[in-house]
């Protein structure tokens, strides 16, 4: 039993003794190699994923921001190509949503009428000229239907009014009269006629209330001059539109006096600045293709805005000034003073649509 024993003990120490040479322990130690490679690329790649989640986050950040700013440009350009137009009926809270909704929406003010507002009196058009018109009672009710005899009809009428308004084109047929001499002191007298009206443009055949027209409509409703004519055709009127730029070039010197007078410098009218037809009338009709076009559209915006200020109506005081023009031969006249609005008398003002009061002569907005 003791032999047996010593026996073992010398045996175990042998197989605990760890061999440089063991293959076990040479695959654990390339295996342990291989791990800690790994782990040493393993800690890099975390380096490299962490800096590129970094920047991904900040480039995140920057399109977020680009991505609000291209929003808030195209919600611009939406409100600039389909939002409204006028500046009367803008925006009148201009806190920048700074304050509290609430404490704004108590002090809006609701559109239309107000508590407590007196309201306007009905519009008077007494000034139109008057049209009678009689509406007689069918035949067939004017006899009794139980006796048949008819009824006589009376001094008296019932009375209603309806507003009209009628738009035509016509030809204006001039008779000149002729007239023989009855004596003959004088040979040369032998035949006499009536002079030919004055013309605004020589050799014409245009009446000044077309010109008129074309001004007003073109440089006061701001309508393009393709879109008057295709107008005119509804009432069988066809103009050509060579014609009509034609007659505008000639028209244009006879407005420059007008806004060439010191007085009224055109960079630098009060009237002009506070309005914005011009710029919608330049998106109308595309800008100007000429130099007298664009000097005809500064003539006309001045003087429209001018009369605007005197309460002037402009197809009444554009008839009357062009009038003046073609008396003399198709020319602006040598005198502009009378038709300067701050020059008018009462009577004249009244005439051409002003009140008697208006501002005064020295303001020549």
């Amino acid at each position: 039993m003791s032999a047996t024993l010593l026996e073992l003990a010398s045996k175990t120490p042998e197989r605990l003794v760890a061999c440089a040479n063991c293959p076990a322990l040479q695959r654990l130690e390339r295996e342990l190699g291989e791990l800690r490679r790994e782990v040493s690329e393993l800690r890099c790649d975390v380096g490299y994923w962490k800096s590129r989640h970094a920047d991904a986050l900040k480039r995140n950040e920057q399109l977020t921001e680009e991505l609000h700013q291209a929003r808030g440009q195209i919600r611009g350009l939406q409100d600039k190509l389909f939002g409204r137009k006028s500046e009367k009926s803008a925006r009148s809270d201009r806190s920048n949503d700074l304050f509290d909704p609430e404490e704004l929406a108590a002090t809006v003010k609701r559109r239309g009428a107000q508590p407590g507002h007196a309201g306007h009196d009905r519009r008077d058009y007494s000034h139109l000229p008057v049209e009678e018109e009689f509406i007689p009672l069918p035949t067939e009710l004017l006899a009794c239907p139980i006796c048949g005899k008819p009824a006589t009809m009376m001094s008296s009428t019932e009375d209603s009014e309806l507003l009209e308004i009628e738009v035509r084109a016509h030809r204006r047929r001039i008779r000149r009269r002729r007239y023989r001499a009855t004596c003959d002191c004088d040979l040369s007298r032998r035949t006499l006629m009536a002079p030919p009206p004055p013309k605004l443009i020589p050799k014409g055949n245009y009446g000044i209330s077309i010109w008129v027209h074309v001004l007003l409509d073109k440089y006061s409703s701001y309508r393009p001059t393709e879109r008057l004519l295709s107008a005119l055709e509804q009432y069988d009127l066809d103009l050509p539109a060579g014609t009509v730029n034609d007659g505008l070039r000639r028209i244009e010197p006879m407005l420059r006096p007008l806004v060439d007078d010191p007085r009224i410098p055109m960079d630098n009218n009060a009237s002009e600045r506070a309005g914005r037809g011009p710029a919608v009338a330049r998106k109308n009709f595309y800008g100007s293709g000429s130099l007298w076009s664009g000097q005809l559209a500064a003539a006309m915006f001045s003087l429209l805005a001018t009369l605007a200020y005197w309460e002037l109506n402009p197809r009444r005081w554009l008839t009357s000034y062009l009038e003046s023009c073609a008396a003399v031969g198709g020319k602006a006249p040598e005198d502009i003073q009378p038709f300067l609005p701050w020059n008018l008398s009462d009577e004249r003002r009244l005439a051409l649509g002003a009140p008697v009061t208006a501002p005064s002569a020295d303001n020549t907005s």
